[in-house]
């Protein structure tokens, strides 16, 4: 089986139907029709919440994201090592994000 996996760019494009959104919308229909496996990190998710927050407020962000929660998009929880790394460099999530 295939498998997919996301970065936020994808993501954000589909979601702002911007180049390469026809792409990552076939990638969401071969996991719906399961042909595909589809995965993003809590990284790169956060990274989406991050850029809508700022464009268009918390309210609308939550109400647009919460229907991934309705789609086979597996979030992997990358987190572990993100604070290992970042323990390690003494940077906060918010600097590289």
């Amino acid at each position: 089986m295939t498998s997919y996996t996301l970065d936020a760019c994808a993501l954000i494009a589909l979601l702002k139907g911007e180049n390469g959104a026809v792409k990552v919308d076939d990638f969401f229909q071969q996991a719906a029709r399961g042909e595909a496996m589809l995965y993003i990190s809590i990284v790169n998710l956060l990274e989406v919440y991050y850029g809508f927050i700022k464009d268009i407020g918390l309210a609308e962000t939550t109400n647009m994201l919460n229907t991934i929660d309705n789609t086979p998009l597996t979030v992997i929880d990358t987190t572990s090592h993100a604070e290992a790394m970042l323990k390690y460099t003494g940077l906060e999530l918010s600097q590289i994000i």
